[in-house]
């Protein structure tokens, strides 16, 4: 097969595969209250599976990674259902506080999911999606001991890929309290974090890549 084709193919298949999360009777009945509540982060999410599982594609991981990782990335924020609305869309800075309010979504989320009994490798997706390589980030500590037990083990590809998936979009997007950068801009930005120790090299690596020939979804969407 050629190399158009083959990317084509990935392209076709990172479709179907968040398509298929989409349509899931669970993911459905979460992501309607949370496109009620704040559509941005609805878009926002099923923007980040479809660049993780392109993503993901590109590093060559097996179905099985790729359905969870298309699970955990449209419910990555599921948490911000809870983030009111105002903090959501607060033009200017927000003071620590709220900041602090904020920094709660992935634990929020990820304890929502738990009670309904969702995979463990999609609920830690949601619960470690702002936890970095060099373990800056958020949430670093928790009251609840299972989470805290959770914080402390490595990061695994899937959650790794997600970040950086989440980060790019995040960029390239307007936001209430900031403009948008340029996909050129954007992975300078992330080319910087790899060199920070804050993502991985070859995730990075495989967004750039993408966006070099033309085909990351966003490019077209």
């Amino acid at each position: 097969m050629r190399e158009g084709n083959l990317v084509m193919k990935g392209t076709i298949d990172s479709l179907r595969y968040v398509s298929e999360s989409l349509e899931d009777n669970i993911v459905s009945t979460l992501l309607e209250p949370l496109s009620k509540h704040h559509y941005g982060t609805y878009i926002h999410s099923i923007h980040v599976a479809f660049l993780a599982v392109q993503i993901g594609i590109e590093c060559n991981l097996p179905v099985e990674d790729l359905k969870i990782l298309s699970l955990g990335s449209v419910l990555h924020d599921i948490g911000k259902i809870e983030v009111p609305i105002e903090l959501l869309d607060k033009k200017g800075a927000l003071t620590d506080e709220e900041f602090a309010i904020i920094k709660k979504h992935p634990e929020k989320g990820y304890l929502l999911l738990k009670n309904i009994q969702i995979d463990d490798e999609i609920s830690k997706i949601t619960l470690l999606h702002h936890k970095k390589l060099n373990n800056t980030g958020y949430p670093l500590e928790s009251d609840n001991e299972d989470v805290n037990l959770l914080l402390k083990e490595p990061l695994d590809k899937l959650i790794q890929i997600v970040q950086v998936a989440d980060m790019f979009e995040a960029i390239v997007t307007t936001r209430a309290y900031k403009k948008k950068y340029d996909i050129k801009k954007a992975i300078q930005i992330l080319e910087n974090d790899v060199n920070s120790g804050i993502l991985e090299y070859q995730y990075v690596a495989a967004l750039s890549n993408l966006s070099r020939n033309n085909q990351l979804l966003l490019q077209t969407i």
